[in-house]
């Protein structure tokens, strides 16, 4: 378990793809050579405030890559596009808005909490309500359109989901269900600061150590400056990032009238689970691999989360954060909105409870297949787990049956 070994083997005619890229893709990213080309492409200059921070991000995500990150040519060209493409791109087109410190018409609708904990099945039935609206995938990952030629965004996002899913060794779907026109994870946001989970697709050991170091203000700050574009003028929007959980601070700060909600569940289920989705992800672009140093930086990752959480819970104004646990919102996923609307006023009608019947019944658990996990395939036990997390565990009642867990 200890130690590199190699990742599982691609797909014949990516492995022939791979060998064929091999004497052009560069050695190196080089972070002043990513961010010169792609101010030339764009014609635009300023990154806005917080330039000197970004540019900190970029040049330690790319030093980390190359230390830390075993990366095959493959991998290397997937990282360029989705990470430094629309990220530096992505920048360049929001810095005016940020300057103006634009921010969302409307208080959002936001659902945070660990990852693996059923925050993607509530934020997709949350976003069915008649005033919602939530945001697809493929504005997510590239929120801005050119400034001159075609918009290909939505072509080209569709080719990347689907170029994961025929490199990733087991099902992602059975994981985490994507498709462009899905509503998704708002952290893609977070990319253009170089910040949030997203840069997590590979093994970036030094990057994730820097990225717990920062506040995370300036971040959030372009974070909502991308919703002050991408927000309906009409419609309250509804958003969700895992991660967001430890950020509550820099939210209430932009958005005091945001509603949030906080999903909770067992971390001995959580954190196995999110080792395995992150493995899933890391052997698209690694050519090896190392589950026990990634889960040890996955595990303080997400206590880092919950410590977070705890400080910045007393900032949410009163009545602007409820608490949703993961074996209530399965057991009854239709009475558990019904409880959020009404914990925040919001109406509840008819229609959408129609809309949520129909939704759980065509997407039933499992729909996509068993998706297995233990922490022993990690390295750790559930007993580990369960001692690291012990505060958090107690705090919200989350206790389950050790062994239950274990084999799921």
């Amino acid at each position: 378990m200890n130690g590199r070994v190699p990742a599982p083997r691609l797909p014949p005619l990516w492995r022939a793809v791979n060998r064929a890229l091999a004497p052009f893709v560069p050695r190196r990213f080089d972070p002043e050579k990513l961010l010169a080309e792609r101010m030339a492409y764009e014609g635009l200059d300023d990154l806005g405030p917080d330039a000197d921070r970004f540019k900190e991000g970029l040049a330690v995500y790319c030093e980390s890559l190359e230390r830390d990150a075993d990366l095959h040519p493959l991998g290397r060209v997937c990282l360029s596009w989705s990470i430094f493409r629309v990220s530096l791109q992505s920048r360049l087109r929001i810095a005016a808005d940020l300057r103006a410190g634009a921010r969302p018409p409307r208080a959002p609708l936001i659902v945070c909490g660990l990852p693996r904990s059923g925050t993607t099945l509530l934020h997709r039935l949350l976003e069915l309500a008649d005033d919602a609206a939530g945001l697809p995938l493929w504005r997510l990952i590239d929120p801005i359109p050119p400034r001159r030629g075609p918009d290909r965004r939505y072509a080209r996002i569709t080719f990347g989901l689907n170029r994961i899913r025929s490199l990733a060794p087991v099902s992602v779907d059975a994981q985490h269900y994507m498709r462009p026109d899905l509503t998704d994870e708002c952290g893609h946001l977070l990319r253009a600061s170089f910040l949030g989970s997203m840069g997590w697709q590979a093994p970036a050991y030094g990057w994730l150590e820097w990225a717990l170091r920062q506040d995370g203000g300036y971040a959030y700050r372009a974070w909502a400056a991308f919703l002050s574009r991408l927000a309906p003028p009409d419609r309250r929007l509804v958003l969700k990032d895992p991660f967001h959980a430890g950020h509550l601070d820099s939210i209430v700060s932009l958005c005091p009238e945001a509603m949030i909600v906080q999903t909770h569940r067992d971390p001995v289920e959580v954190v196995p689970s999110f080792h395995k989705l992150c493995t899933t992800m890391h052997a698209v672009v690694c050519a090896t691999l190392d589950r026990r140093r990634s889960a040890l930086a996955q595990t303080r990752w997400l206590e880092h989360v919950v410590a977070r959480n705890e400080a910045t819970r007393p900032q949410v104004p009163r009545g602007r954060l409820i608490d949703v646990h993961y074996q209530a919102l399965i057991a009854d996923p239709i009475g558990t909105v019904e409880r959020i609307h009404g914990a925040f006023g919001l109406p509840f009608t008819g229609s959408h409870a129609s809309r949520l019947r129909e939704y759980l019944a065509a997407n039933p658990q499992r729909r996509h297949g068993a998706n297995p996990y233990s922490a022993e395939m990690f390295g750790q036990t559930a007993d580990e787990i369960a001692e690291r997390f012990r505060g958090y565990r107690e705090r919200f009642g989350l206790a389950s049956d050790i062994r239950a867990a274990a084999g799921l």
